[in-house]
């Protein structure tokens, strides 16, 4: 179907049908010439709406399949492949969270398991999440390979002329390098991914920034501050790589705290990421908290709100990571660090501090002896309204 699509010599009416359900699926009609254009500019613009991670990672998946077949001999969709290649590395970045918060929670002190059955399973665990971590990093790879074919070889010579609707690639493209950087070396670098490759992203970022302001400033703010942020990940990535006299550390929490009124918190989930990588933890918590109070006091963006809520799932991992470690448990409520809730508290696992059963009386009126209702939904510690089973909301 799609070969006799791609290869009829018709007007080319409509390029892309539906999506439907959780997957999607490309038809083809006519020629390939249209499928970036309208990919990009309705299927991602519309996507990057919805606070939906789950959604867009399935969507990309699903497109990958298509998309590379319409860009095998040219380039027409070329676009609208790294973009999917990317939103699809997101499902496998997801598992390896996953796997990673299993193996934390194998490795705590609270769970009571015989240290045996802890070690075997925290390996376990371990290995399931190397594999995701490689996957993740094979298709951000590709994301990542794709930009260099579309855009020229990024971060080595001259800046591109990118056009509005290229932006939105080329910034992926971007996310895909420092991305493939970082899970290639979570799954033992595997990949051999060069570690280079996040200094192509610092001097690429250079391309995204704005026309300067009344008072002559070039920087990144219609970007969220994102361009300043990828570059300083990279200085971080890889010390003395940065501009002599520059820290990085002080430019991640710059650009994350000019970011925060945006809406999309991007730069705040990179900072926690990369401080993280390289074990700076007082940085994490310090952004992790900085993130939480950012939620509260900014709304998400509307036309990007698929990058803010991919920013605080980086953000929340991290913090869940902390929590297993100390408490054994994840996080109850986004930007609280364990110790400073341990502080204050019992050490009752309820929060109930005085050492009473919480589950004493029945709470839903009937038997104390009963059991409460199966299908009661755990909470979820993301912001009121966005989380990953929230309908989703229209623009």
């Amino acid at each position: 179907m799609f070969n006799e699509a791609l290869s009829s010599r018709r007007p080319c009416p409509a390029t892309l049908a539906r999506i439907a359900g959780i997957g999607a699926t490309l038809v083809f009609i006519g020629c390939a010439g249209k499928i970036d254009k309208i990919t990009v500019n309705r299927v991602v613009a519309r996507a990057l709406t919805v606070p939906d991670v789950d959604q867009s990672c399935e969507i990309g998946a699903t497109l990958r399949s298509p998309l590379a077949a319409a860009t095998k001999e040219s380039k027409p969709a070329r676009k609208a492949l790294l973009i999917s290649e990317a939103t699809a590395a997101m499902c496998d970045e997801m598992a390896a969270w996953t796997h990673e918060l299993d193996r934390a929670m194998a490795l705590s002190s609270a769970v009571g398991l015989a240290p045996m059955q802890r070690a075997l399973r925290a390996k376990d665990a371990g290995y399931a999440a190397d594999r995701s971590h490689q996957r993740a990093a094979a298709r951000y790879l590709r994301a990542w390979e794709n930009g260099l074919e579309e855009f020229g070889d990024i971060g080595n010579g001259d800046c591109p002329k990118l056009k509005s609707h290229d932006e939105i690639a080329y910034f992926v493209t971007l996310v895909s390098g420092i991305q493939t950087v970082l899970h290639d070396s979570n799954s033992g670098r595997t990949l051999g991914v060069p570690q280079e490759t996040v200094l192509q992203v610092a001097r690429g970022a250079e391309c995204l920034k704005g026309d300067p302001d009344k008072d002559g400033t070039i920087d990144g703010k219609q970007w969220w501050y994102a361009p300043e942020a990828l570059a300083a990940a990279a200085w971080a990535t890889i010390p003395g790589s940065g501009p002599e006299g520059v820290d990085p550390w002080t430019v991640l929490e710059e650009m994350g705290a000019k970011g925060e009124s945006s809406g999309v918190r991007v730069a705040r989930g990179l900072q926690v990421t990369i401080a993280v990588n390289a074990g700076r933890e007082d940085i994490a918590q310090a952004a992790i908290a900085a993130h939480a109070a950012a939620l509260d006091a900014h709304d998400q963006s509307h036309t990007h709100a698929l990058f803010d809520r991919y920013a605080y799932l980086l953000s929340l991992h991290q913090s869940d990571l902390m929590w297993i470690a100390e408490e054994g448990y994840r996080t109850p409520v986004f930007g609280q660090l364990p110790g400073a809730a341990a502080a204050g508290e019992d050490a009752d696992p309820f929060g109930g501090g005085d050492g009473s059963d919480p589950f004493g009386d029945d709470p839903f009126g009937g038997d104390p002896g009963a059991k409460a209702p199966a299908d009661v939904p755990p909470s979820d510690p993301s912001p009121a309204g966005d989380g990953p089973d929230s309908p989703a909301q229209e623009p």
